[in-house]
């Protein structure tokens, strides 16, 4: 009778286990579900599916010292970062899901540089050139207080700027307030703060967003977008080759 009871007692226990287990699981799925969600929801102010261009103009916080870009991206996965200034003009970036390529305006040959070379300031290459959350990054944990929802995001591709991102938005709408950047050590590297940041017809836009160290906040270089436009441009624009023959 007793090894019945105690027999009993564990298959109850075991189901229970179980269905815990379960119900856990279930509770992650949802979360990271809507966690992809709000990436993609982000995302849409920062690009389109289809090619488009966009101004940048970045500025040293201590000196106001500013250089200017032009982004043209294919949609996909694949943009070029032009630069406007009058002593770097012709200069441009390739940059990939797998590479990144600087092309100079003295040699058609390509340089393969990594995403995270220094472009001015606390801005790297792959600040700028590539801007997409849900393409470069799955999330890994969702959390959520009153105010804020926080995002663990962790590299999907090996060009991917940073190996992990934590994303903090403000829960009522979704706007991010802030990034943090790691290495794959686990070394905080950057941080972002979008200090401008708006909805417009439905979607997120940010118009401003501030790069610093974490060792020296004081110095910051500011990210000012604008002119964001769709365009129409041949996939061979996004090529190694193409760029490298019309190289000037």
């Amino acid at each position: 009778m007793v090894k019945r009871i105690f027999k009993s007692a564990w298959l109850i226990s075991l189901v229970f286990s179980q269905a815990v287990i379960a119900n856990t699981t279930d509770q992650t799925s949802v979360s990271l579900s809507q966690a992809q969600r709000i990436l993609e929801y982000i995302d849409q102010g920062r690009a389109a599916k289809s090619p488009f261009q966009v101004r940048l103009k970045i500025i040293k916080q201590t000196d106001q010292t500013s250089f200017s870009y032009r982004l043209v991206d294919d949609g996909k996965s694949r943009s070029v970062l032009y630069f406007l200034d009058k002593h770097q003009r012709g200069q441009k970036v390739l940059a990939t899901e797998d590479e990144t390529w600087f092309f100079s305006n003295r040699t058609r040959r390509a340089i393969k540089i990594p995403a995270v070379q220094t472009l001015f300031g606390d801005a790297s290459i792959g600040d700028i050139a590539r801007i997409r959350f849900s393409a470069d990054y799955a999330p890994t944990s969702l959390e959520q207080d009153d105010e804020l929802t926080t995002l663990s995001l962790s590299s999907k591709h090996p060009a991917a700027t940073y190996q992990a991102v934590v994303l903090t938005l403000n829960r009522a709408n979704n706007l991010p307030q802030q990034a943090k950047f790691f290495a794959a050590s686990g070394k905080h590297l950057k941080t972002a703060d979008f200090t401008e940041v708006s909805v417009e017809q439905g979607i997120p836009v940010i118009h401003e967003w501030k790069l610093y160290s974490p060792d020296n906040k004081h110095s910051a270089t500011i990210v000012q977008s604008s002119d964001f436009e769709e365009i129409s441009v041949p996939a061979v624009a996004f090529t190694k080759p193409y760029l490298e023959l019309t190289a000037k």
